[in-house]
C-alpha cells in the first residue's frame, strides 16, 4: 500500500448511468485511491464528453425512450444494458501510480479484470480498439478494449485533472443487438464481434462484485496477493 494515501473500495447495487458518473466525479474531486464497482440499472446511451446531445445517435435513442447522458471522459457512444458492470479507478497523479503515459496504460489499470476473468476460465486481454465505426466507442480505434476470443467484451475511458486520474469503463453482462442496430445503425457483422459475460458463461453475484473490486484495487496499487 502506498504510504500516506487513503484507499477506498466500494461496491454499489444497481445504479443509473448518471448516478455512476456522479459518483466517479465525486471520487475524482477527492483525488484519493478509490475503486468503485456497480451494476447498470437501465438501458442507457452514454456519450463521450466531446459528443453532442443532439447527435443522430442521441436522437434515435430518445425516440426509443432510452435515456441519454454525456460522460465527462473521452471516447464516443456506448449502450449500457441492465446488469452491465460499471467500474472505476481514481488515482492521485503520482509517478508511481499514474505516470506520464497514463493514456497508454489500459492494460495496467484494467489488469484486475484479467485476473478476475482468468479465475472464471475466460482468457482475456486489453487490445487496441478496432476501428471502422467511430460513433461506437468499442469500434472507434481509440484506446483499448477488453477482448476475449477475438470479440469485444468491454472498454474504458479517462478523465484527468491536475491532481488525479479517473479511469472508468463498462463490461457487458448481456447484449441488446436490436437496440444497438437501431441507435447506431450498426452492421450485423460488427454486432457479432461483441460478446458479454453471459455469452462467455460467466454469471455474477454480489460476492463476485466484491472480488472484482478487490482485484482492481490490488493490481493498480501493486499489492497482488
Amino acid at each position: 500500500m502506498p504510504v500516506g494515501l487513503e484507499m477506498q473500495k466500494t461496491v454499489h447495487g444497481s445504479l443509473t448511468v448518471p448516478e455512476g458518473i456522479a459518483l466517479d466525479e465525486e471520487a475524482l474531486s477527492k483525488g484519493q485511491i478509490q475503486v468503485q464497482v456497480a451494476r447498470c440499472k437501465t438501458l442507457t446511451l452514454s456519450l463521450g464528453v466531446a459528443q453532442s446531445l443532439g447527435s443522430t445517435e442521441a436522437r434515435k435513442a430518445r425516440e426509443m425512450r432510452i435515456p441519454v447522458y454525456r460522460r465527462t471522459s473521452g471516447g464516443t457512444g456506448l449502450l449500457h444494458c441492465p446488469g452491465d458492470i460499471f467500474w472505476s479507478i481514481v488515482l492521485p497523479r503520482t509517478p508511481d501510480l499514474v505516470g506520464r503515459d497514463f493514456i497508454h496504460r489500459y492494460s495496467r489499470f484494467g489488469a484486475g479484470w484479467i485476473e478476475f476473468l482468468t479465475k472464471r476460465k475466460v482468457s482475456a486481454s486489453w487490445d487496441k480498439a478496432p476501428d471502422g465505426f467511430p460513433s461506437y466507442c468499442l469500434f472507434s480505434g481509440r484506446g483499448e478494449v477488453l477482448a476475449t476470443g477475438g470479440k469485444v467484451l468491454g472498454g474504458a475511458s479517462q478523465h484527468v485533472t491536475a491532481k488525479a486520474l479517473l479511469h472508468h469503463g463498462a463490461v457487458a453482462c448481456a447484449l441488446d443487438p436490436a437496440a444497438m442496430q437501431k441507435v447506431f445503425d450498426m452492421p450485423e457483422d460488427l454486432v457479432r464481434r461483441l460478446t458479454s459475460l453471459g455469452g462467455e458463461g460467466v454469471s455474477l453475484g454480489d460476492g463476485d462484485l466484491e472480488e472484482l473490486a478487490e482485484c482492481l484495487l490490488q493490481t493498480v496499487t501493486g499489492n497482488q496477493g
